[in-house]
């Protein structure tokens, strides 16, 4: 099988003009420069959680599971400790101690201000006043710390997520102690993931926020997946 051979046209210079035929000229063009960079997929710190207790108790219920989506406020568990019933009953004396306290405060400051009674009896009811109001002020944030009843006293504690995000690690189990400062559950939220690439100081000059870049996963079949750097 003969291959064909190749046709050439040739034109003179008349026909070249009467063809209107215009050529091509060389410009300056900026080339794209590539960065190759190695790095990891990073989250901050301000989208994890291990999530503790303040107060030892026992695990009474369990409601999540590992890679689990929970949304922040969602219970994870329940503890149970006598302490948690204490200290709902001092918070219920301390409050109605300081009605009464208010109460006789008032009174025995009108009574002050007609000279009545006593300064030295008006500044001991003041006193006592103003040291209940501190001590019920300091059982209240030590029962929102807790996330515990301020109504009734229920032994009871919720546990709950401080974001949302996937439970990553469950470490209790039903009837174990939950120990203070000893992580309970592990909350990631993937929603702020990036990739930190690691850049030669050479190169560092080439690499400003706002380029675009395109990275592979290395455990994810190699897919390409287009960024922007953010931050150098």
């Amino acid at each position: 099988k003969e291959t064909s051979a190749i046709k050439e046209v040739e034109l003179n210079e008349a026909q070249f003009k009467a063809s209107s035929i215009e050529l091509g000229t060389f410009s300056m063009k900026n080339l794209s420069e590539v960065v190759n960079a190695n790095g990891y997929t990073k989250l901050p710190p301000q989208n994890q959680a291990d999530v503790s207790v303040h107060m030892t108790g026992i695990v009474k219920s369990i409601n999540v599971i590992e890679g689990q989506f929970v949304k922040k406020g969602q219970v994870l568990a329940t503890l149970e400790s006598p302490e948690f019933a204490q200290l709902q009953e001092a918070y219920l004396t301390s409050k109605s101690n300081l009605q009464f306290l208010k109460l006789e405060y008032e009174r025995q400051k009108i009574l002050s201000e007609e000279n009545v009674n006593s300064k030295k009896v008006f500044q001991r009811t003041k006193s006592d006043y103003d040291i209940e109001k501190a001590r019920l002020a300091s059982l209240d944030r030590q029962l929102s710390v807790l996330n515990l009843s301020k109504s009734s006293a229920t032994s009871v504690m919720a546990l709950t997520s401080p974001l949302s995000g996937y439970v990553t690690e469950v470490n209790v189990k039903l009837a174990s102690n939950a120990e203070v400062g000893k992580p309970l559950f592990t909350i990631v939220d993937n929603s702020k993931l990036h990739v930190d690439l690691l850049v030669y100081e050479k190169d560092l000059q080439k690499v400003k926020a706002g380029q675009n870049i395109r990275f592979v996963l290395t455990n994810q079949d190699n897919s390409e997946i287009i960024g922007k750097v953010f931050n150098v």
